[in-house]
């Protein structure tokens, strides 16, 4: 998962070896394992950072959602799915509206509301509505599924983080 944060030359040595297809196939073998999605998640936010690989990581992309509902009561693995998905979605409307038909907005709205006192999730979670919310069907699936009040009480509970304030700010822009 860190190799490909490091710089977009590791990225790019990963993505050659076939790592994309490589972490997908493992989380789909492996669906329990906590272990392989929380990494699996985190390695595929990584990547997602990168426009040249958001193709080949959202044929994927149902992995991502399967793990955070598979995993509901795992923290880092909601985390990292909404970092996945926060990634993924930034300036493509096609995997927003692939994200919303998925039921995707639910399970971020569900992580949200499950872990109140984790801020990377609250963090991770504002940033993927953020970037969702920049279609008007998402925006009104946030609103209508409770992102909205989950965006104001992360804002609220974690006042003095600026990473969750930063991505509920951009939430509350991107909704209004």
């Amino acid at each position: 998962q860190n190799l490909a944060l490091k710089n977009q030359d590791n990225s790019l040595s990963v993505v050659l070896a076939g790592g994309i297809d490589l972490i997908i196939r493992a989380m789909e073998a492996h669906p329990v394992d906590q272990n392989v999605q929380e990494s699996g998640c985190g390695a595929l936010a990584n990547l997602a950072k990168s426009v040249a690989y958001k193709d080949m990581i959202a044929h994927g992309m149902h992995v991502i959602l399967d793990a955070m509902e598979q995993h509901s009561d795992r923290a880092r693995i909601q985390e990292n799915g909404c970092a996945a998905i926060q990634n993924l979605v930034m300036e493509n409307e096609t995997y927003r509206s692939a994200v919303k038909d998925l039921q995707g907005i639910q399970l971020i709205v569900a992580a949200m509301a499950k872990f109140p006192m984790e801020s990377r999730v609250q963090e991770t979670g504002c940033g993927a509505m953020a970037n969702l919310a920049k279609n008007e069907q998402c925006s009104r699936v946030i609103v209508n599924t409770g992102g909205l009040q989950q965006i104001i009480e992360a804002m609220q509970f974690h006042d003095s983080d600026d990473r969750v304030q930063s991505c509920g700010c951009g939430a509350l822009a991107n909704l209004a």
